[in-house]
């Protein structure tokens, strides 16, 4: 997790087998749906090495953002 200007970053990496179509279940249906609502993005795939999958969230930093998601939250 980190932040890069007005902006959040979230990445989760891991080394296992990843297919070559990634569906979203469920889960990555939820976090995308919320991440959408505070006007962020969700990538998932390969990782760069091919030794597993990323996934890669992004948010702006601005005001509204929790009330948005219902959620509040600081850095």
């Amino acid at each position: 997790m980190g932040r890069d200007g007005n902006q959040v970053t979230f990445d989760l990496k891991d080394n296992g087998n990843i297919q070559e179509q990634i569906t979203f279940g469920f889960g990555l249906s939820a976090m995308d749906q919320r991440v959408r609502m505070i006007g962020g993005t969700l990538t998932v795939g390969p990782r760069k090495d091919g030794k597993g999958a990323h996934l890669h969230i992004c948010c702006p930093l601005v005001p509204g953002n929790a009330e948005r998601a219902g959620k509040e939250f600081s850095l």
